[in-house]
C-alpha cells in the first residue's frame, strides 16, 4: 500500500500502530479472494476493493461491525 488516508479512530492509537496495521493488511489478503474480511489475532479488517486501492476499516475482533440489523418494516420473512 503506497499511501493511506486515515479518517478517524474511536480510541487513541499511536501512529506507529496504525502504520503497522496498514502495512500488514495487503499481505493478509489471499490472491483471488472473494471475501471482504480478514482477521489477525488482534484485529479484523473489513475491506472493499476500490479501483486500484482498498477502502479499509480496522476494528477489534469484539466489534459487532459484521452484524446486520434490518428494521422490521424491511423484514421479508413476515
Amino acid at each position: 500500500m503506497s499511501s493511506a488516508l486515515v479518517s478517524r479512530q474511536f480510541r487513541p492509537l499511536p501512529k506507529s500502530r496504525i502504520d503497522s496495521l496498514l502495512t500488514a493488511f495487503p499481505k493478509l489478503i489471499p490472491p483471488g479472494s472473494q471475501h471482504t474480511t480478514v482477521e489477525t489475532s488482534d484485529v479484523r479488517y473489513v475491506y472493499q476493493p476500490f479501483d486500484e486501492s482498498y477502502v479499509v476499516v480496522v476494528t477489534n475482533k469484539g466489534s459487532n461491525i459484521l452484524q446486520v440489523s434490518i428494521p422490521s418494516e424491511f423484514n421479508m420473512n413476515g
